[in-house]
């Protein structure tokens, strides 16, 4: 079992607040200091590509998992969010829900996927397609958005 992570290279879409040069920028320099987070009052979301992920011939891909480093934009109040990932090539897959009174950061991890977005067995192509999409379960009030400060995809080859 081999482990490899790719970071986001795109914004395809963004109405998160973004402290940083762009969300997709902001989700993948390893620090706490850029981030993106939810507007208040609203359903804002973020949609981030990525892209130059390789697989070396005669190997498969297992499963696709997304990872976040994440807080509430108020520490110490409730949140609610889903990261939901599709594709370019067509499709949704099942959200992880994400629900916390954090303090800190913390790092999570969703659920694994055996299946790409479309429904096929995962390919390189198809990996170069993911576009994963943030957005809040409860936007009444800033307290209740995500801070998300890094975003990541595991692949399991």
């Amino acid at each position: 079992m081999s482990i490899t992570t790719i970071r986001p290279t795109s914004t395809s879409s963004n109405s998160f607040t973004v402290t940083g040069a762009s969300a997709h920028v902001a989700t993948n320099d390893n620090s706490d200091a850029t981030f993106i987070t939810g507007v208040s009052g609203s359903f804002s979301s973020a949609l981030l590509g990525f892209s130059g992920f390789t697989l070396a011939s005669g190997f498969g891909i297992k499963q696709v998992r997304v990872r976040v480093r994440y807080q509430t934009a108020t520490p110490g109040t409730d949140t609610l969010w889903y990261v939901v990932t599709k594709s370019t090539a067509g499709g949704s897959g099942p959200a992880d829900v994400y629900q916390t009174i954090s303090t800190t950061p913390i790092d999570a991890s969703g659920a694994w996927q055996a299946k790409a977005p479309d429904g096929s067995t995962w390919t390189a192509a198809l990996v170069n397609a993911i576009l994963v999409n943030i957005y809040p379960g409860l936007y009444s009030t800033s307290n209740q958005q995500p801070k998300v400060f890094e975003v990541y995809v595991d692949v399991e080859i």
